[in-house]
């Protein structure tokens, strides 16, 4: 706020003051006539555009000061005020990767261990649960000269089913299918580490179409 009043104070600053005085011919001297007659400058185009410019700083400032309360973050506030804790089964896994399961429910606990919901292993106020349906390790980009083409990047995909539980209304909050992907420099790093990257990106999205979306 005490930004907002100094934003409104300087942009008045740039407002002309009104010049008011007497009329004087080209020697210095007043006009002749009967009377001496005051004038008053008018503002120019200049000025009015100014105050315009102005009052459209201000409006785009306010407009950003309330659209700022639409941001989210995981902090669980986002969320229906009676869900309070969150139990997350170990996800399925119908994939051709072994342990690709456990490494996604692991990330996604943890993440919730940084958010105001408290895990719960039973009567818990709602559940994510889900099932890993894919995982690809590609090809991503290539490079070399002449006859030969290399590999430079390879690209880990990691696609599940999940659903949000309200389990105290009895409704579902969120289900669908969710991918998150990560790439990784063939030379330099392994398979792993892109599975790792995918499976962080899985969660983010899991997070953001669930948890997020209120």
């Amino acid at each position: 706020m005490n930004f907002l009043k100094l934003l409104i104070s300087r942009s008045l600053l740039y407002i002309p003051r009104l010049n008011i005085g007497l009329r004087l011919d080209k020697h210095g001297a007043p006009y002749r006539g009967t009377t001496s007659r005051l004038y008053v400058q008018s503002w120019s185009g200049t000025a009015q555009h100014l105050i315009g410019t102005s009052i459209n700083i201000v409006s785009v400032f306010i407009v950003f000061l309330f659209a700022g309360c639409g941001f989210y973050s995981f902090s669980g506030s986002t969320l229906p005020g009676h869900i309070k804790t969150v139990e997350i089964p170990v996800f399925a896994n119908t994939s051709l990767e072994p342990g690709i399961d456990d490494e996604i429910t692991a990330e996604l606990s943890k993440e919730i261990l940084k958010s105001q919901l408290r895990p719960a292993n039973q009567n818990a106020d709602a559940t994510i649960s889900g099932t890993v349906t894919r995982y690809t390790n590609t090809p991503h980009t290539f490079g070399g000269g002449g006859d030969l083409v290399n590999v430079e990047l390879y690209i880990v995909r990691i696609s599940a089913d999940v659903e949000f539980f309200d389990n105290r209304r009895n409704q579902s909050i969120f289900k669908g299918s969710v991918s998150g992907e990560g790439t990784y420099d063939f030379q330099t790093e392994n398979e792993q580490y892109g599975r790792s990257k995918a499976a962080k990106n899985l969660v983010e999205k899991i997070i953001q179409n669930s948890v997020q979306m209120w």
